[in-house]
């Protein structure tokens, strides 16, 4: 099975703008009127510190949260995975698909892991990850063409990454 014709690679360090990327890049696929789906991971602040990671809808916004961390360390949110799995699930068809991110959960065979595994056939698809773990998605995924993008100007990095997938 082959996730997709042409891989995109978004990466770049922690709080490097890679999701502001993909969120971009999810309103630019809407305004084309691609079809395209997946999850976008979006953090959120409390009391000063970015603790809280939620799962959105890429197509649709929905969100439910995934994880807190708190001072006895992280609080995992059972229902965010699932919702995160349903709305991959959905994303069959989709000519594009958006995985933000691909973590160390997922290089362990968790998080997203199962359901990103289960899919196949699209035009394009845009992995988020750490640097540190670009070898290990390229050795996880069936492709055609790949191309890796590092994350800085969000709408420029964003319509690189369209106009590559649309080539």
């Amino acid at each position: 099975m082959q996730l997709c014709r042409k891989l995109a690679i978004l990466t770049g360090p922690r709080d490097s703008g890679k999701t502001a990327v993909m969120t971009e890049l999810a309103g630019m696929l809407r305004a084309a009127g691609t079809s395209f789906g997946g999850v976008i991971t979006k953090s959120g602040f409390s009391d000063g510190r970015k603790c809280i990671y939620n799962a959105s809808c890429a197509a649709t916004g929905e969100t439910v949260r995934l994880l807190e961390l708190s001072k006895n360390g992280p609080v995992v949110a059972e229902e965010g995975f699932v919702f995160a799995s349903r709305v991959l699930a959905k994303t069959r068809g989709a000519r594009v698909l958006l995985a933000d991110e691909f973590g160390p959960l997922e290089a362990s065979g968790k998080g997203f892991w199962p359901a990103l595994s289960a899919l196949d056939g699209f035009d394009g698809a845009v992995i988020t990850t750490r640097l540190s773990l670009v070898k290990t998605v390229l050795e996880t995924f069936k492709y055609g063409e790949c191309m890796i993008f590092e994350a800085a100007s969000t709408a420029e990095t964003a319509r690189g990454i369209l106009a590559w997938l649309s080539k």
